[in-house]
């Protein structure tokens, strides 16, 4: 469980808060088709496998080689999802390191998110971005011969604390 203990406890409920701001500072109000973050596609739904990236176009068509390779052969992957409680699973496998971490297809990944009791997960970013950090540390060996990418979105999990107000 890492550095959770510190923070929560096992079963203690959390709040999920959302707060996206502007380049002023100004409050950005989100629809429910907004995203926020490199997400797709829905690897769990309901607590059934629903991968199906065509549908959720992240499949190009004049492009089939990439979909295919990234849709179908093993990859460094971050998934997200929540059990049937809204607990909140984060996992991160690494992938293109032969004979220690070959990743996952996406079908692989729906089924190793449902190991843990997912019963929605999605795919975030993955290949050379993936990375996870506990406490300020990366924890997991990226792909990417250079080291970590500078990615614009992250998702993070923090303590608790007054919401942010801007003066």
């Amino acid at each position: 469980m890492g550095a959770m203990p510190a923070h929560a406890r096992r079963g203690e409920r959390i709040a999920l808060e959302e707060v996206v701001r502007d380049t002023a500072g100004r409050r950005v109000r989100l629809g429910s088709d907004d995203s926020i973050a490199s997400a797709a596609p829905t690897l769990v739904k309901d607590g059934r496998i629903a991968v199906d990236a065509a549908a959720e176009g992240t499949l190009d068509p004049e492009n089939l080689s990439f979909g295919y390779a990234w849709s179908n052969v093993r990859q460094p992957r971050t998934m997200a999802g929540l059990d049937a409680k809204g607990r909140l699973i984060l996992a991160t496998v690494d992938g293109r390191q032969p004979g220690v971490s070959e990743g996952f297809t996406l079908e692989e990944a729906a089924r190793f998110m449902r190991s843990p009791g997912a019963v929605q997960a999605l795919n975030l970013d993955g290949g050379g971005s993936t990375a996870m950090a506990v406490n300020g540390r990366l924890a997991n060996v990226t792909s990417d011969a250079r080291g970590e990418r500078a990615v614009g979105d992250t998702v993070q999990v923090l303590p608790w604390r007054e919401p942010y107000r801007h003066r």
